[in-house]
């Protein structure tokens, strides 16, 4: 092999390496009050979310307004808002906090809404694949300002703690509907109350 020959798969080799280096995923967590999505800033470790990283979600609001892909989302407080399309490709773990604005979140690949309250304002959650359960005896979300779910998979009641008006998915102002395309469904295991859906609930077949 001649040195030029070498010298161009060492460079390749390298180029690979980086690429390679560019898509392991990461945890972020949002990490300031108010800040944009698009702003490395925004995130520890510093940078913007990519296809294969985590996001976490605690506190603050943080502002989505393009379409962007990630590979997980943990939120247990704080807002997510704006008009951008959220696809999420792994698991979604929604215990607290808003999605509010005109976008969109996608799971594609489950969710679980645990935890207490939790409001989904003008925005759209959408489930389209994997596993989704509702879980916790306090667990509820709470649909607004127009807002919409659409279930397209088979959503699990679980845990109601034989309460029989704490769990499940409520209206405030300016109303919400609920889409259900797929199974809402409540077995006796962990089960002794009521799951609530004050929401307008639409069934599609």
């Amino acid at each position: 092999m001649s040195a030029f020959t070498g010298r161009r798969v060492v460079a390749f080799v390298a180029l690979a390496l980086a690429a390679a280096g560019r898509a392991r995923a990461l945890d972020r967590a949002f990490s300031v009050g108010t800040g944009d999505w698009n702003s490395a800033g925004s995130w520890t470790p510093n940078g913007v979310p990519g296809a294969a990283d985590v996001v976490t979600i605690t506190s603050g609001s943080v502002t989505l307004n393009s379409d962007t892909s990630i590979a997980g989302l943990v939120i247990s407080g704080g807002t997510l808002t704006g008009s951008g399309i959220l696809t999420v490709t792994g698991p979604v773990a929604w215990s607290g906090g808003a999605m509010t604005g005109s976008g969109a979140t996608v799971a594609t690949a489950g969710i679980v809404l645990s935890g207490s309250a939790k409001t989904l304002s003008q925005r759209t959650l959408t489930l389209s694949g994997g596993a989704a359960t509702l879980d916790g005896p306090s667990s509820w979300v709470l649909l607004s300002t127009g807002a919409t779910l659409n279930n397209q998979v088979t959503l699990d009641c679980l845990n109601d703690g034989g309460h029989t008006n704490q769990q499940g998915f409520f209206t405030g102002a300016g109303g919400g509907t609920v889409n259900n395309s797929g199974t809402l469904r409540k077995t006796a295991t962990g089960n002794t109350g009521a799951t609530v859906v004050s929401a307008p609930l639409q069934q599609h077949r």
